[in-house]
């Protein structure tokens, strides 16, 4: 059941005796509703399990071109739908956009993994009785000073058995060009930042657009009873598939 994190820990009853690994996430939902449990952290996929911070930008890509199975809205789920298919280094260099993960594989359990891609930052706090994770230093040093506290660079992949740090690699994120793009807030639901009064029903979430009297292409991300908010990516370059390719029709 969604709710916010205040009353998760109020209600929280610990962590059991026998946990190896425990994965919390606050999240600040930028597509997909929280009413649908499906869009809420730890996100599932297949043996996958994780939780992410960050945006990605090619996840109806992802889900469309490879025709796996999509279960919610949230873009998180490409990255954890990536390493089921691909494996975990080909699956966090498929995914573009800002991203720093921490997933465990259903067939090794007792093995958590942190990577970080692209701009979201990650840090992991090594401590007699574990390692913690979190984006910030202040969510680690809670637990008081760690033995050591280290910031993972952008392409960073630790491998963490039974509260050890067991081994690390490298892969090679993508960027995000969402950023670059000529007007980024219009991912966010704000009158001024890519609203446009439509009837809910003549798009469905993941379609494709385009802006009347521009060149702007886009991706429908939510759709609300008189208006769709889309993410712009200005992907009308050759070679780029536009499925459902439409107007939307302004009133």
């Amino acid at each position: 059941m969604p709710q916010p994190a205040s009353e998760f820990f109020r209600h929280r009853k610990g962590i059991g005796a026998k946990a190896h690994t425990a994965l919390v996430h606050t999240r600040f939902g930028t597509q997909g509703k929280e009413t649908n449990p499906l869009n809420n952290h730890p996100v599932e996929s297949g043996r996958i399990i994780g939780i992410h911070n960050g945006m990605i930008d090619n996840d109806y890509d992802l889900f469309r071109t490879n025709g796996w199975p999509r279960h919610g809205e949230v873009d998180s789920e490409a990255i954890f739908a990536a390493i089921d298919h691909l494996g975990i280094t080909l699956g966090l260099e498929a995914v573009e956009g800002s991203m720093a993960v921490a997933f465990i594989d259903r067939t090794d359990p007792h093995v958590l993994y942190l990577a970080r891609g692209d701009s979201s930052p990650l840090y992991y706090g090594e401590y007699h009785q574990g390692v913690f994770f979190g984006s910030t230093k202040a969510a680690i040093t809670q637990f008081g000073a760690p033995q050591q506290l280290v910031e993972m660079a952008e392409g960073d992949l630790v491998k963490i058995r039974a509260g050890r740090i067991e081994g690390a690699e490298r892969f090679i994120p993508q960027r995000s060009t969402w950023m670059m793009r000529p007007y980024p807030g219009m991912r966010f639901t704000a009158p001024t930042t890519g609203l446009f009064p439509a009837d809910h029903d003549e798009f469905l979430i993941g379609d494709r657009v385009r802006m009347i009297g521009s060149s702007m292409h886009g991706t429908v991300i939510e759709s609300y009873d008189d208006y769709y908010e889309v993410r712009w990516d200005n992907s009308e370059v050759a070679g780029k598939s536009l499925i459902a390719s439409r107007e939307l029709a302004s009133r």
